[in-house]
Formats: C-alpha cells, sequence, structure tokens
C-alpha cells in the first residue's frame, strides 16, 4: 500500500483529542509546547530506524549516537527553544554486541556535552530486526516559533549552506568498499576539521550541528521558522501551508559550499536536486519581516533566498530567469511502500 508521511499523519491527527488548556502548540509542527506552572516545556521524539534512516555499513556507532540526540535538539531549536533532558530507547538486534552499544551511548553523551543536556531515562528491548532507536527531548522556550506565522512580503531566510549533507551521502555510497569510507568514517567521528574535502561533506551528514544558537536568537525576529530535515522543497512548503502562504525562491541566491559543487562534478550529479531534495542539513528556514531583517543581521548569519507570497503565487525557484514550480521531493518516511 502506497501513502505519504504527512497524508497519514494528518489522518492520525484527526483521531486525537487536541488543544487542551495545557497545550499551546500540538501536533503538526517540529515540536509540541504545553503549559507549566513557571514557563512553557517543548518537547519532541524522533524515532530511527535501522534500513530506513540509517545503514550501519555507512556509519559508526559513536556517529549514530551523535546524530540521534542533534535530530531533536534541532527540532527544539526551530521551536526557538533550549534543550535540557533527553529520554533514549533502544531495541537491540542480536548481533549487535555490547562493545556497539556502548559506542551509541558514547556518541550520545558527546551531544549531551555539545549541547548542554542530561539523559534522565528510556528503555531497552530486543528486536527481532533491524536496529530500533527512539529518542525524546523536552526543553523550554519562552516564545515558540511556529510554522504557521508567515506573511506575504517576509523574507525566506537561511542560516547556512544546503546541499552538503547530501553530498556526503552520495560520496559515502560512491566509495562503498574501497576502505576510503573507513578512513573518513574514523576522522568525522574523531572530530578532524578539514573543509573542501569529502570529510567535511561526510560530517555534515553524520555529525549534523543542530543550530541551538540561531534558534534562540531568530526567535526574536522571525515569524515563522524549520528546520532542514526533509529538504529545502518540502520543509519550505511545510511553512507555506501552515501559514497559508506561496513562496519565490531565487536559486542563485541560496548558499551553497564551493564543496558541495566539486563533489557533484566528480559523481556527475546535480548538486541543486541535492539543494532541493537532499535533507538532513538541519539549517533553519525562516519568515522575516523585512522592518526585522537588519536587527537579525547584526546578531546572525543568515541568507536572504526569496520571498514569502500570497498563497494564489504558489511555490516557484527562478532559475537563470525563468520561474518553475518548486515541488516537495524530499524525504518521506513511506515513498517506497
Amino acid at each position: 500500500m502506497k501513502r505519504g508521511e504527512f497524508e497519514l499523519i494528518k489522518k492520525m491527527q484527526g483521531r486525537l483529542k487536541t488543544g487542551g488548556d495545557r497545550v499551546r502548540i500540538g501536533i503538526d509542527d517540529d515540536a509540541a509546547v504545553v503549559k507549566s506552572p513557571d514557563h512553557s516545556l517543548v518537547g519532541t521524539v524522533d524515532l530511527l530506524v535501522e534500513g530506513i534512516h540509517f545503514e550501519l555499513f555507512l556509519n559508526r556507532p559513536r556517529l549514530l549516537g551523535r546524530k540521534a540526540l542533534a535530530v531533536n535538539v534541532s527540532d527544539i531549536a526551530a521551536m526557538g527553544g533550549t534543550p535540557l533532558y533527553a529520554l533514549v530507547s533502544l531495541a537491540i538486534p542480536s548481533h549487535l554486541d555490547d562493545e556497539f552499544i556502548i559506542a551509541l551511548y558514547d556518541g550520545l553523551q558527546d551531544s549531551c556535552e555539545r549541547y548542554d543536556l542530561e539523559i534522565v531515562g528510556g528503555d531497552t528491548s530486543r528486536s527481532p530486526g533491524p536496529l530500533f532507536l527512539d529518542v525524546t527531548v523536552w526543553g523550554e522556550v519562552e516564545k515558540p516559533v511556529k510554522r504557521t506565522g508567515a506573511r506575504p512580503g517576509d523574507f525566506i531566510c537561511v542560516t547556512g549552506p544546503l546541499g552538503d549533507s547530501a553530498a556526503g551521502l552520495q560520496w559515502l555510497l560512491h566509495e562503498k568498499g574501497t576502505g576510503r569510507e573507513e578512513e573518513v568514517l574514523l576522522a568525522v567521528e574523531k572530530g578532524v576539521e578539514m573543509e573542501n574535502s569529502p570529510t567535511y561533506l561526510v560530517a555534515r551528514h553524520l555529525d549534523p550541528r543542530a543550530r541551538v544558537d540561531a534558534g534562540g536568537i531568530a526567535g526574536k525576529f522571525a515569524t515563522a521558522m524549520i528546520d532542514i530535515s526533509d529538504g529545502l522543497g518540502s520543509d519550505l512548503l511545510h511553512i507555506c501551508q501552515g501559514s497559508d502562504v506561496g513562496a519565490w525562491v531565487d536559486k542563485d541566491k541560496i548558499p551553497i559550499s564551493s564543496c558541495t559543487k566539486e563533489m557533484a562534478d566528480y559523481l556527475q550529479q546535480d548538486y541543486f536536486k541535492w539543494v532541493l531534495d537532499g535533507g538532513e542539513d538541519y539549517e533553519m528556514i525562516m519568515a522575516v519581516p523585512k522592518e526585522n531583517f537588519h536587527q537579525l543581521k547584526e546578531e546572525l548569519c543568515v541568507h536572504v533566498i526569496g520571498e514569502f507570497k500570497p498563497k494564489e503565487f504558489g511555490q516557484q525557484v527562478q532559475v537563470q530567469g525563468k520561474k518553475l514550480p518548486l515541488l516537495p521531493g524530499g524525504w518521506d518516511h513511506f515513498r517506497k511502500l
């Protein structure tokens, strides 16, 4: 049976009672926000399944642990929040030994130290098949930034280069079995800094950095925000749908690293497809009113790539003077079913 991830979420959402007095933001955003006596709590959960979200032969357990926590922290940051606590659950297949699990938890602890949060609980079970890794993160937020606040005339801004993660993944797939990928994986695990190299791109894919700094600053100026996990096309569409607006993007304004462009030449692939559909860059897309932009720019490096438009404009990207539809082609968990 074929289905889309977000269509399925809509169906499940319709069967749940939501919107109680304590719920400020519920299903259909990066994270939920609920009231507590002193402040608002913001929480998110992400389930990673071997064979769907990651492949062990393209990874190392310590890197997997780092990324599993980072992607949840990114959702907290996308609401303008600060991460505080995490819960981690594992379903472990019999072929993975204790050494693997210990290395995975070392990676989780690396991210705890990186983002100043604590793992306070979880659960462990046996799996008859693939590895399941489920992470929940809770934090706090004063002024949550939703997907639903963009207005026509707001700038579309992003916080950093796009396409790097997809380029790193494609390099790993291309080099699988050559031995070069093992050298690069070890360098990434050790945190070796190598710009303009496969190591940089693979690090962007397997050891991404959640933009907690950007989320906190942008929360003061942006009217809508989302992290780029599924791809620029898909995640920008989430803001458009939530805010009931259209969007215009200028391809030439999108920040793309020279390393990604060089990798596209090496692999003979289209780097712009990586930018639109690759996902997992974990930079932020935000809607910024023009009157707020200069204040934001003083505190955070952002790139204006376009402008939100009235809904009837649709979603368009300008490529070499031509306006083309901006279609969602990024990650969908159910697309292959």
